[in-house]
């Protein structure tokens, strides 16, 4: 209704959790999600859950993703698992 508040709380978080931008998750032939991260100056493929979204962003959940992880906005729907990666600032 008009002129009314909601006051919420999120009770639950994952651990192993990221908030990216929406470029940076790719759909996958499973029906799935997945991200990519550099290491090493090398792609590395992620499968993932989606958590809480909002227009320009996504929480992807995975155990294998970790605080700091460069993840791939631009060019990440050519990249294979292991393929060669310039960062490019």
């Amino acid at each position: 209704m008009l002129d009314q508040y909601v006051r919420g709380e999120i009770e639950r978080t994952e651990k192993n959790a990221l908030v990216v931008p929406r470029s940076a998750v790719l759909p996958n032939e499973s029906r799935g999600f997945e991200v990519f991260t550099v290491a090493n100056n090398h792609a590395v493929k992620h499968t993932v859950k989606i958590g809480a979204e909002n227009p320009n962003e996504m929480q992807v959940i995975a155990d294998d993703l970790h605080s700091g992880d460069p993840v791939v906005t631009v060019g990440n729907y050519e990249l294979g698992d292991g393929m060669a990666v310039e960062i490019k600032k």
